[in-house]
C-alpha cells in the first residue's frame, strides 16, 4: 500500500503533489506429485492432494488536497500473481493401486481458507486545487498464471485394481480492479484520467496424456471447474 503528498510554492501560488505507487509480486505453488519414473505397487488406496488459496492486493492512494493554486495527484497499482496448484502421476509412472484419486482443489476452511483466491488493485488519485486539479490513476490485476491440475502423464501404466479413478481440478477467483482520478478543484480548470486492467490466464485441467494405460479400474472421473470473476 502507498500513500505520499508534497506541497511547494510558486511566483504563482501553492503547489500540492501527491503521488503514490504500490507493487505488489506473489508467488505461489503447491504440488503433490510423482516425478519422471516412479513404481508404486500398493494393496492401498494412492492420494495425492494439493490445495492452493492466494490472496494478493496492490492499493495506492495518491491525494493532494488543499487550498493549492496546482494541485496534482497520482497513483498506479500494481498486483502481479503466479499460481500452481496440481496434484500428477509422473512421466513413465508404474502404478498399482486399489483405487487412485488426484486432488487439487481451492483451500477450504479446514484449511483456513474461503474456497477463492482474491486478487486487488485499486488505485486512487485525488487533485483539490482553487486553479488547476490534475488527477491521474492506473490499476493493474496481471494474473500470468493461475493453473489448478490433476493430470497423468504421458507413459504412466496404472493398474486401479478393480477399484476407481478419480482426477477432480478447481479454479475459482475473484478480480477486483479500480482506477479513481478525482478533480475537486474550486473554480479553474479540472482534468481527471484513470485507467483500469485485469488480464488473467487461468487454466484448470483434469486429463489423461498421451499413451497413457489403464488398467482394472471400475471408474473413471475427470472433473475441472473453473469459476474466475
Amino acid at each position: 500500500k502507498g500513500k505520499g503528498t508534497n506541497q511547494t510554492n510558486t511566483s504563482g501560488g501553492k503547489v500540492g503533489v501527491a503521488g503514490a505507487i504500490a507493487l505488489n509480486i506473489a508467488d505461489s505453488t503447491a504440488k503433490a506429485s510423482l516425478g519422471a519414473g516412479v513404481v508404486i505397487n500398493t494393496s492401498g488406496t494412492l492420494k495425492l492432494a494439493a490445495s492452493n488459496e492466494t490472496d494478493a492486493g496492490a492499493i495506492a492512494d495518491g491525494s493532494a488536497v488543499g487550498e493549492s493554486a496546482l494541485g496534482i495527484g497520482v497513483a498506479v497499482a500494481i498486483n502481479i500473481v503466479d499460481i500452481t496448484n496440481e496434484a500428477n502421476i509422473g512421466s513413465s509412472n508404474n502404478i498399482t493401486a486399489t483405487g487412485i484419486t488426484l486432488q487439487a482443489k481451492m483451500s477450504d476452511g479446514t484449511l483456513g481458507g474461503d474456497g477463492t483466491s482474491n486478487f486487488t488493485a485499486k488505485a486512487t488519485s485525488g487533485a483539490g486545487a482553487t486553479n488547476v486539479g490534475l488527477a491521474g490513476s492506473f490499476a493493474l490485476n496481471y494474473i500470468s498464471t493461475n493453473a489448478s491440475m490433476a493430470v497423468i502423464n504421458s507413459g504412466a501404466i496404472v493398474d486401479a485394481g478393480s477399484g476407481e479413478i478419480t482426477l477432480v481440478a478447481e479454479n475459482k477467483t475473484n478480480s477486483i480492479t479500480e482506477a479513481k482520478a478525482i478533480q475537486e478543484g474550486e473554480e479553474g480548470i479540472g482534468v481527471g484520467a484513470s485507467v483500469a486492467l485485469d488480464i488473467e490466464k487461468n487454466k484448470t485441467e483434469a486429463s489423461l496424456k498421451d499413451n497413457v494405460k489403464l488398467t482394472n479400474v471400475s471408474k473413471l472421473t475427470l472433473s475441472a471447474t473453473s469459476d474466475n470473476s
